[in-house]
């Protein structure tokens, strides 16, 4: 069983906003089930558990540049008005 959370943020610069930062914020938990970790509920019934001594949590902290290449050019749109009533 294993749960990632993070969250990253892009700094832009340049004049059209292509060249960016960005850093990033990972938390990390992993775990593994055991057969032994295996606990009774009551009628033939078990639930596996976790022991802590097995899971692992670990924060990543990475940081880099990029480039963003290609994107669609923008095109101006002709609007008109429709005569409906």
């Amino acid at each position: 069983m294993s749960l990632k959370a993070g969250s990253g943020l892009d700094i832009a610069w340049g004049k059209k906003k292509k060249a960016f930062w960005r850093t990033e914020l990972m938390y990390n938990w992993l775990s593994a089930y055991n057969q032994k970790y295996e606990y009774y509920l009551g009628n033939n019934e078990y639930e596996q558990r976790v022991d802590g001594k097995s899971a692992i949590h670990y924060v990543d902290i990475k940081t880099g540049i990029g480039y963003k290449w290609g994107g669609v050019k923008k095109v101006p749109v002709e609007i008109r008005e429709i005569g409906a009533r």
